[in-house]
């Protein structure tokens, strides 16, 4: 019986530098893809972004008004309603409204988009820019979604402490491996249009879903996990002052807007958690007049759908309310500043 050859080290280590060398190359390309997307228009990650800038720019005329916030802004703020409520009192002189929340909206995102929409040209006079207590908890809730669809290589320096403490496989699959994270939005990119099977099916070959029936305490035990050990956010402090600055500096008045919440997530609030982000609110305005108010109380518990999100009945009411009470006096010279 035959003896099996010696193994040859030199060899080996000609095999183990080979697959050094195609791990490296692997690495190398997948970094160069994601520094590609990193540069990518906007649409290519950040699909609802584009969607809803994309409207504000054809929009004619360009919007005096714009609401800057996350899918509680979406249900609760319907943008045909305020125009007509405005339109119901200021006649010809109401001013255009665009909707430019969009899922997962806090601070980081709506900077972003309404850093996109002055870079475009369209400067409106007067942004409504949603903020709640959370949007300013460390870590940041949504930052799995702005680092996935908004944040290049900068970006995730600056968040890694919280991105760490947050949402680590999200980071490294996202980062690292960027051609199999991205890959339907990589084909959607390359060849022009969704792959078909991400498009649309067709009306009656799906079943519609059933939407669950309207309780404005669901919701709320996630969000009492999250607010447990609140403390403020350094990095979102800092989002919220170049906001701000962003404004000044382009001649936007800019109104930071709390959304109406159920009585079940305004239980967990508390003195402790409100004086927390009523001190960031102040370190961001820097000693400037901060025109901030308070809606959470606006909405009865039968006009929610879960409990941060308003249902129809909900959405018509509070559209009116800020129309009749935030915008208009505004244009009628009876507007009064609120401060937290």
């Amino acid at each position: 019986m035959s003896q099996p050859p010696e193994p040859d080290p030199a060899a080996a280590r000609r095999a183990r530098r080979v697959l050094a060398l195609a791990a490296a190359l692997v690495l190398a390309a997948q970094l160069g893809v994601g520094v590609a997307l990193d540069r990518a228009p906007l649409a290519v990650r950040f699909a609802d972004a584009d969607r809803v800038l994309a409207a504000a720019r054809a929009q004619t005329p360009a919007p005096e008004v714009v609401l800057l916030g996350s899918s509680r802004f979406e249900n609760a703020l319907d943008p045909v309603l305020v125009e007509a409520a405005l339109r119901e009192r200021l006649g010809a002189r109401a001013p255009s409204v665009a909707s430019l929340a969009v899922d997962g909206g806090d601070l980081v995102a709506s900077e972003r988009i309404l850093g996109d929409l002055l870079a475009s040209g369209v400067h409106p006079r007067l942004a409504v820019v949603e903020l709640t207590p959370e949007w300013l908890r460390r870590p940041v809730p949504f930052l799995n979604a702005q680092l996935v669809r908004a944040f290049d290589w900068d970006d995730v320096w600056h968040w890694l402490p919280e991105l760490a403490a947050e949402t680590r496989g999200t980071l490294v699959r996202a980062r690292l491996f960027p051609v199999y994270h991205y890959r339907l939005e990589l084909l959607g990119w390359w060849v022009g249009r969704p792959p078909p099977y991400l498009a649309a099916p067709r009306a009656g070959l799906a079943p519609a879903k059933r939407r669950a029936p309207d309780d404005p305490a669901a919701g709320a035990p996630r969000w009492a996990r999250r607010l447990a050990h609140y403390s403020v956010s350094e990095r979102a402090e800092a989002t919220l002052a170049r906001l701000l600055a962003s404004c000044r500096a382009a001649g936007v008045e800019c109104v930071l807007l709390l959304p109406p919440a159920s009585s079940a997530q305004r239980a967990l609030y508390g003195a402790r958690i409100d004086d927390a982000w009523e001190g960031a609110l102040l370190r961001a305005a820097d000693g400037r007049a901060l025109a901030v108010v308070d809606h959470r109380e606006r909405l009865p518990d039968a006009e929610f759908r879960d409990s941060s999100h308003a249902n129809r009945a909900g959405r018509e009411r509070y559209s009116r309310i800020v129309a009749d009470e935030l915008l208009a006096p505004r244009y009628t010279g009876s507007n009064t500043n609120a401060s937290p």
